[in-house]
């Protein structure tokens, strides 16, 4: 792992320390751009506090971040551990992490942790979305997007959720495809398996949170070349969240199965396409 990518990790996760204060990816810019900005401390030694008091810095955010700094010998025995699990960090200065997500500028993972074949990141990707509770026609769609996913030599992006997700998911193994599964839950309760990778944006052992699904709703359309919505419900939820954000800031355009109800009509209005079948291709 190159340095630069052991810096990000020092700075942007937390280790498995439940206290540490980690820096979100638009703090890092900004300590990357004063940096650069500035004449950088001799290369024979560490940051140290004064270093970031001369940037402009308030003590305690300085001695947070040269705190985070020091913490070399926990992160050798965090990637020992992530490697014993099968897990491998993805920074977002690394090649296998997937372009496309870069969009979302300060938004963007600064770091994806991933269970699977990483290679599988670099795919092109059609996104599955839709509620938990999956009407049968609603399940029949998200499964054909799954099936025409593979068919079509795309990956299938979804959020491992029961309902909408984990019957695209399923219908695109069966056919043969591949899957990028964003979790929100631990990454370590997920099973390896052949053609698909999991990943997680914060670490390995974090529980479920409805912040976190609000989060990875957000990757899942960012990463995708289209996204599909099986079934929406109108003004709540974290598919009519996630695809109201994509429909305001363009990640991807966004096909919605229109079953007659009011969620898919109003996401129209916004912007979406309604479909009765998906024409991947």
């Amino acid at each position: 792992m190159k340095p630069q990518e052991q810096g990000y990790l020092l700075l942007c996760c937390t280790l498995g320390q439940k206290d540490a204060e980690p820096l979100r990816l638009s703090e890092l810019r900004a300590l990357r751009r004063k940096m650069h900005e500035t004449e950088p401390p001799k290369r024979d030694r560490e940051l140290r506090p004064e270093d970031l008091l001369k940037l402009g810095y308030p003590e305690q955010t300085a001695q947070r971040i040269v705190s985070l700094l020091q913490r070399q010998a926990l992160l050798q025995a965090y990637l020992s551990e992530l490697s014993c699990k099968g897990i491998t960090p993805v920074t977002c200065v690394s090649s296998a992490y997937p372009a496309r997500l870069k969009k979302l500028g300060d938004e963007a993972p600064a770091v994806l942790f991933a269970k699977g074949d990483v290679s599988l990141l670099q795919k092109r990707a059609i996104a599955l979305v839709g509620s938990r509770d999956l009407r049968p026609d609603n399940a029949v769609f998200a499964a054909t997007v799954g099936a025409q996913a593979a068919q079509a030599g795309f990956a299938l992006v979804s959020g491992n959720a029961s309902g909408a997700d984990r019957a695209a998911q399923e219908a695109a193994l069966i056919a043969g495809g591949t899957v990028i599964s964003f979790v929100a839950d631990r990454l370590e309760k997920c099973r390896a398996e052949k053609n698909i990778v999991y990943l997680s944006e914060d670490g390995t052992n974090v529980a479920f949170s409805t912040f976190r699904a609000l989060r990875r709703n957000a990757f899942i359309h960012a990463l995708a070349e289209t996204t599909y919505v099986a079934q929406c419900a109108y003004g709540h939820g974290g598919t009519w969240a996630g695809a109201r954000q994509n429909l305001d800031h363009g990640y991807s355009p966004v096909f919605v199965f229109q079953d007659d109800t009011e969620g898919p009509k109003r996401l129209c209005e916004l912007g979406a396409v309604a479909v009765d079948t998906p024409e991947i291709k």
